[in-house]
């Protein structure tokens, strides 16, 4: 990009920087033609700097005297500049270059470098960059300025912020700017950027949009949404060079999938606001052992960039076997907090911001009728997809073979409705009757914000008949534990009811009674017989 677009706060002759505002704006206390400016000019610092600190460095002196409106009569040279080496940087800058050419550098003349300098206008592009050029080149430690008034002599003057090694947490730098000396106001407006966290809570067994906050309940298996989104801050335009990381750390429960990354550039707010894709050359992506890197190595080279803009992250995680009730995610920037250098030096950092992805375990204890472990069941649960586009909408969850065990564990449940059905039954016992429940909590944030827990936590049970029950922590015969996420049920088999077998009792009967039938026909034959003979 062009050096006159990267800086965008740093004021020439009575204009403040975005980061530094001044109320008297050029015109309000200049003295008209033919005037001159007093000995001494009062610069006030603001109380309440936040441990900032400010310097003056002079540039170039004057005695006062006005040929133009706002212009310093006989310019020399001031005390807080090297002169050789401000004027040849300024003749090799492609920018301002030009304006320059014909002044000897080994021994510059101040009031032809003046008089070159005034040819700019104030808050231009080619202004700031003369006064990053004078930051560059500044000497001594310059005049301290104290919370309060302080005097100067008259003259034109680079302020600095030169708050010692602003590394930490929301630090930043103000910028630094050219001020021909009136009496001026001083007052820290620059801000670090901010970061934000959330993730996408659907329930598979509800229609309607999905819902974006800091916590989020799924199964194990599906694609988590993440969105991280970064707010460029006010003085943004103040920087030649801005370099912005996003540093994300998943719990081992989670697996970034890989090539789902994709960043957008936001402008406005609500309905007004519009969005961009930014391309791939802008940023890399890397990640390993949980850590992933989105690294902007200049956001000044995004076009439409500016202060204020939201840079939008998103990409998608599952929730693997190794998932935990509460998984957390967090993420903290990274971030250039001085305008006055290129971008790569000094670096501050946000605060950090954690979700969390709740997950439920669901036990099922197999008893018999008196309440014992009955080993010899085998159970599959099934969940409500109300998207999926088949008939049945139960689709398969899990399916625990017959085994020895009387305990069966379903981990990784989101919230919503499941089918629990005994598919293999001990030998002797009835089938239990399918379990259909559902499962619903309400999340909450714990004060310092970086852990997550879960109340209102319930089971709805509907029953054979159509019936259903609501049940809370404490309430049998399901047990819900909110601190741990864990719903468990006992299902009880009975022994079935004892029939007749073919070939037993029952058969001789049928054959004793067949017996006696047959002997009562061979008697009645006789005696119908023996009549039939007597009549004739």
């Amino acid at each position: 990009m062009n050096r006159l677009k990267k800086y965008a706060s740093l004021l020439l002759a009575l204009v403040m920087a975005l980061a530094l505002a001044v109320p008297a704006m050029a015109g309000e206390n200049e003295p008209g033609e033919g005037e001159t400016l007093p000995d001494k000019v009062t610069v006030t610092v603001d109380p309440g700097m936040d441990g900032h600190s400010f310097s003056a460095f002079q540039i170039f002196k004057a005695e006062g005297q006005l040929e133009d409106a706002g212009a310093l009569g006989n310019v020399a040279w001031g005390d807080g500049i090297n002169a050789a080496k401000f004027v040849a940087a300024l003749k090799n800058d492609a920018t301002v270059g030009g304006a320059f050419s014909g002044i000897d550098d080994a021994n510059p003349n101040a009031q032809e470098v003046a008089e070159a300098i005034g040819k700019y206008a104030t808050d231009s592009n080619a202004a700031k960059i003369i006064a990053n050029l004078a930051d560059a080149n500044k000497q001594d430690n310059g005049i301290a300025l104290n919370e309060g008034e302080n005097e100067l002599a008259i003259g034109y003057y680079l302020i600095v912020d030169t708050t010692d090694e602003l590394t930490g947490q929301d630090t930043f730098y103000n910028a630094s700017l050219l001020q021909l000396t009136t009496s001026i106001h001083i007052r820290v407006k620059g801000e670090a950027p901010k970061v934000e966290k959330e993730v996408e809570d659907v329930n598979d067994s509800e229609t309607g949009d999905p819902v974006w906050g800091t916590s989020a309940d799924h199964d194990i298996g599906d694609h988590v949404k993440f969105k991280l989104t970064a707010t460029l801050p006010s003085n943004f335009t103040d920087y030649e060079q801005y370099n912005l990381v996003f540093h994300d750390t998943l719990s081992e429960g989670l697996t970034f999938d890989e090539g789902t990354v994709t960043v957008k550039l936001v402008n406005g707010e609500g309905d007004a606001a519009t969005t961009s894709t930014i391309e791939e050359s802008a940023y890399t992506v890397t990640h390993e052992n949980g850590k992933l890197t989105i690294t902007f190595d200049d956001v000044t080279t995004i076009e439409g960039a500016t202060n204020g803009s939201k840079i939008v992250v998103e990409y998608t995680a599952t929730l693997n076997e190794q998932a935990q009730f509460i998984n957390k995610n967090e993420v903290y920037l990274e971030y250039s907090n001085n305008p006055n250098h290129d971008g790569e030096g000094d670096k501050g950092t946000t605060p950090p911001t954690t979700v969390i992805v709740l997950t439920y375990k669901g036990i099922v204890n197999k008893v018999d009728g008196e309440n014992k472990p009955l080993p010899g069941a085998g159970f599959t649960l099934y969940k409500y997809n109300a998207a999926s586009e088949a008939e049945d909408k139960w689709e398969l969850k899990t399916k625990i073979e017959v085994s020895d065990a009387a305990d069966f564990t379903f981990s990784g449940l989101d919230d919503g409705w499941y089918k629990l059905v005994e598919s293999e039954t001990p030998a002797g016992y009835n089938t239990a009757a399918d379990i259909y429940f559902k499962i619903t909590a309400v999340h909450e944030r714990t004060e310092d914000g970086t852990t997550g827990k879960v109340t209102g936590f319930t089971v709805t049970v509907t029953d054979e008949n159509g019936t259903t029950k609501t049940f809370e922590e404490g309430k049998e015969p399901f047990t819900v534990v909110a601190d741990t996420g864990e719903v468990s049920t006992s299902v009880v088999n009975n022994k079935g009811a004892t029939l007749p077998e073919t070939g037993g009792i029952g058969t001789t009967i049928f054959y004793a009674l067949g017996g006696l039938l047959t002997v009562g026909a061979v008697v009645l034959l006789v005696t119908k017989k023996r009549m039939s003979a007597d009549e004739k």
